[in-house]
């Protein structure tokens, strides 16, 4: 966790049931946690979420979108390569939304 690769990594959400997925994040963040990151909640339900960043000081970045397919994986992955840092607001994205927990906090 020392080498400031996590936020430079990209976690992929697979097209499986939203209680697969939230027990394979509980498994990763708390992983994560045991190796000393500072890992916070998802900003949105499991069932949306395409990919997640890990950043800076408890933020979590997640690219979300209804529809699980082709098109909406590549617009997830493409946004989540585009970020630079946490998102400061939701912005739309094809079929869906991408979230930062701080823009759902300052909701």
């Amino acid at each position: 966790m020392t080498g400031g690769h996590l936020g430079k990594t990209i976690f992929v959400f697979p097209p499986l049931a939203p209680s697969e997925l939230a027990r394979r994040w509980a498994h990763t963040s708390n992983t994560l946690r045991a190796a000393g990151a500072v890992v916070g909640d998802l900003p949105a339900p499991h069932g949306i979420v395409h990919t997640v960043q890990v950043g800076p000081a408890d933020t979590v970045r997640a690219t979300c979108a209804d529809t699980r397919d082709e098109a909406t994986y590549r617009v997830s992955v493409d946004r989540a390569l585009q970020a630079a840092g946490p998102a400061a607001a939701t912005v739309g994205v094809s079929s869906g939304s991408e979230l930062s927990r701080d823009a759902i906090d300052e909701a």
